[in-house]
């Protein structure tokens, strides 16, 4: 009989308070992470951690998704962010994965 393989423990969240972001309603974007998730933090302070860059043409707008700890992580993800653009009408859409450090999520170019 095979040894049972240890489940995975499912993380403790916390939910930062609301960040106001330009252009968007004030107090509407939650960021949820995992507790203690303090290495990814200090990776991002220094412009260490991988981010999912989207740019797209209609509309004229750069998306940041992550951060990343590893490169590899930040590839497994970015398809089912550009699956949630296309579903919204996004068009053009154009996929980097890097080390930087966005002041802003969403950066509107109109």
């Amino acid at each position: 009989m095979a040894p049972h393989a240890p489940q995975p423990q499912t993380p403790q969240w916390w939910v930062l308070p609301p960040v106001n972001i330009p252009g968007e309603k004030p107090g509407s974007a939650l960021v949820k992470r995992p507790m203690g998730d303090w290495f990814l933090d200090g990776l991002n302070r220094l412009g260490l951690a991988y981010w999912v860059e989207i740019t797209t043409t209609a509309p004229n707008c750069t998306y940041f998704f992550g951060p990343f700890v590893t490169q590899p992580a930040a590839q497994c993800h970015w398809p089912s962010f550009v699956d949630d653009l296309m579903h919204e009408g996004a068009e053009g859409i154009s996929v980097e994965i890097r080390r930087v450090r966005p002041r802003q999520l969403t950066i509107s170019h109109d």
